[in-house]
């Protein structure tokens, strides 16, 4: 194998000609061009708006994290659940606080793309999916908090604690929130920090 196919990277001829030094900086450049996601621990103390707690009695975080990408932040993230104890199968909210400006229907394609990596749902059923997330989910600006609750197996989002509407759909609900949450979730540091186990 080339060396410029390794780790699944196909990168372009370059004239090394012109000196060593400039060829090394343009494959540093090329290599760093490549989208990366990490998860970052965020300082602890969120507590829980009014409208958290009128969703979940008693709510109290049970872990956080901040999603950037090449550095740059994207949202911190805030699981709340009764008493700070996360049960699957009881209620919470799980609220994002964007940092920086995003098109609704962006967040909604890459929610079902991250859905699909995970094996969730059917492509009909990931169609279905789109249209509601793309009718639910508004263009958010920097200091806006989108949150969606697990209220009994439904889901609501909400923009700004005001309401958006509800997801119907069991086992979208399930998809949706398995992102963050699910065993397969792609961004393994921050589910275990969302859900307090670092």
């Amino acid at each position: 194998m080339e060396p410029r196919q390794q780790a699944g990277l196909e990168l372009p001829r370059t004239d090394c000609d012109a000196g060593r030094r400039r060829c090394l900086l343009a494959g540093a450049l090329l290599l760093a061009a490549r989208p990366t996601l990490a998860a970052e621990t965020q300082a602890p103390g969120a507590t829980a708006e009014p409208y958290i707690e009128s969703l979940v009695p008693n709510a109290r975080p049970v872990g956080s994290a901040r999603l950037t990408w090449f550095g740059l932040r994207i949202y911190d993230a805030v699981l709340f659940a009764g008493n700070g104890r996360y049960h699957p199968e009881q209620p919470f909210v799980l609220q994002l606080t964007y940092a920086r400006d995003l098109i609704g229907q962006q967040i909604a394609e890459r929610s079902i793309a991250e859905i699909e990596k995970q094996g969730g749902g059917t492509p009909q059923q990931r169609a279905q999916w789109l249209a509601t997330l793309r009718r639910l989910i508004p263009d958010v600006k920097q200091g806006d908090r989108l949150s969606g609750a697990h209220l009994g197996g439904q889901g609501l989002l909400l923009h700004n604690g005001a309401r958006l509407g509800e997801i119907g759909d069991r086992q979208l609900t399930q998809a949706f929130f398995a992102i963050w949450l699910g065993e397969r979730s792609s961004e393994p540091a921050m589910r275990a920090r969302l859900l307090g186990a670092t």
